[in-house]
């Protein structure tokens, strides 16, 4: 009787957990489904380059294409939020070199990681 019990409550138990693992997967509030996964990417701006909002634009627009790794690997949501905070502040990319994953959001010049962090990657200046 007591083995009879135990199945019992063994398989009851396990139901429980399936169902509420699946509302929870279902409903989006669980799993992974709010996860986005993506490369870093690692992008040499150098000094004779003038990265403004203009180039970006044209960058998203597909009229820019390099051989190397740029901002067209990026999300083109994300492209189109920071070509418009750099339209907006009259802003410039200072040459260098600079990481960052393509699976972060950008907002107000920095970046939010998948974890919540911001993180600031780029160094903007006014353009002259």
């Amino acid at each position: 009787m007591f083995k009879r019990l135990l199945v019992i409550m063994a398989l009851l138990t396990f139901t429980f957990v399936l169902t509420t693992g699946c509302d929870n997967n279902s409903d989006g509030s669980g799993g992974l489904q709010g996860m986005i996964f993506g490369k870093n990417i690692t992008i040499t701006i150098t000094d004779n380059e003038t990265i403004d909002a203009e180039h970006l634009q044209k960058v998203l627009d597909g009229e820019v294409k390099k051989e190397m790794p740029y901002f067209d690997l990026w999300d083109n949501d994300e492209l189109k939020k920071m070509i418009d905070y750099m339209n907006e502040n009259n802003y410039i990319i200072i040459p260098g070199q600079y990481t960052f994953n393509q699976a972060w959001n950008f907002e107000s010049g920095l970046f939010v990681l998948n974890n919540g962090e911001k993180r600031e990657v780029f160094k903007f200046e006014k353009n002259s």
